[in-house]
C-alpha cells in the first residue's frame, strides 16, 4: 500500500505529498490526480489518502481504477465521472 498526504494550498487547491516528496502542486482533484501521477511513474496497487497532520484515512483507492476518474461538482453533491485529458491551459483544467 502507498500513502499520500494532502495539504490545502489555496481556497480550492491542494498540494500532494508522497514519501516525503511533493507529488503535485495546485491540484483541484488531489486524490485522482495523484493516482494518475503515480500510475505514470509505474506505481500501482492500493493508495491510502490522509489530510495533512491527520492519522484518519480519507480514502483507500485502487491506483489504476482511480486514475480513470474525476469529480464533477455542481448543483447537489459531487459525482464521480470518467476522466479525460484536456489540453494544458484550457479553461477545463483550471489554468490560463
Amino acid at each position: 500500500m502507498h500513502t499520500i498526504e494532502i495539504e490545502q494550498s489555496g481556497p480550492t487547491t491542494f498540494t500532494v505529498w508522497y514519501e516525503g516528496q511533493m507529488l503535485l502542486q495546485h491540484s483541484r482533484n488531489p486524490e485522482f490526480d495523484a493516482c494518475r501521477e503515480l500510475l505514470n511513474r509505474g506505481i500501482t496497487g492500493k493508495l491510502i489518502t490522509r489530510h495533512n497532520g491527520s492519522n484518519v484515512i480519507s480514502f483507500i483507492l485502487d491506483i489504476q481504477k482511480s486514475a480513470e476518474l474525476t469529480v464533477l461538482e455542481g448543483a447537489g453533491r459531487p459525482r464521480f465521472r470518467k476522466w479525460c485529458s484536456f489540453m494544458r491551459g484550457s479553461a477545463q483544467d483550471g489554468e490560463s
